[in-house]
């Protein structure tokens, strides 16, 4: 399916839900819940292995480097703070999992146990070692879209306990995030997450001279798109 045609893609599976939606979501919530929890594990345990806390031969992480790259399930890129970022495409499923619990934190009847917090913090951390100014763009916005309707929502009998469930659980899991991974490599990670946000940085001024040419992409086929096989060439000091 190209452009909008993907979209396309939805209907049969509406259609299924529409007609045997309970059967469907029992079988669908083990395995979401089993997917997400490979992958957040899968993310945190290669930070680990690359992050240079285990004495591990550079030789073995060499070959498992190659392995993973070679077999396409995760980009281990290397950074001048000495940790490396662990990116994978499927890590952009982590963001509405993310916002799942932000929206369980609102609602007072669903039980929050230190079960929903590991595997809330895990997420978190998981999106942060990815270092995709993408999935963070998505993941604050989102995240704060879903705070002002919850607290719109209350906001007639809004209480101490409201501004807890709304505010205080999402702030705390984030910050939890981040001491996980501090952890790991404390002296690396303040200046590896803020180095994402500085303009100079490679990847950030390539995607800044990408945008213009975008553009001009996009206006030649708005709605249909270009199709399979379209090209920009753009200048880029990304490595």
């Amino acid at each position: 399916a190209n452009a909008w045609g993907y979209f396309a893609l939805l209907i049969p599976a509406l259609i299924l839900l529409a007609r045997e939606e309970t059967r469907v979501w029992s079988e669908l919530r083990p395995a979401i819940r089993s997917g997400i929890t490979v992958l957040v594990l899968f993310s945190l345990g290669l930070f680990v292995l690359f992050a240079g806390v285990l004495p591990i031969p550079s030789a073995w992480l060499g070959t498992v480097y190659r392995w993973l790259r070679m077999a396409g399930l995760a980009e281990i890129t290397g950074t001048v703070y000495h940790v490396s970022r662990i990116f994978l495409q499927s890590q952009i499923i982590l963001i509405p999992a993310w916002l799942w619990f932000f929206i369980r934190s609102t609602q007072d009847h669903r039980p929050f146990n230190w079960r929903t917090w590991v595997a809330w913090i895990g997420i978190g951390s998981t999106l942060l070692i990815s270092l995709s100014r993408r999935f963070w763009m998505g993941w604050g916005v989102a995240s704060m879209i879903v705070a002002l309707i919850a607290a719109a929502h209350v906001r007639k009998t809004f209480s101490r306990l409201d501004l807890w469930r709304i505010f205080g659980r999402p702030m705390m899991a984030g910050l939890c995030s981040f001491l996980v991974l501090y952890l790991i490599a404390a002296t690396a990670l303040p200046s590896l997450l803020g180095g994402r946000f500085v303009q100079s940085e490679p990847a950030a001024m390539s995607r800044w001279s990408l945008l213009p040419v975008m553009q001009e992409g996009i206006k030649k086929h708005i709605f249909f798109g270009s199709g399979f096989g379209a090209t920009l060439t753009y200048v880029s000091k990304d490595p």
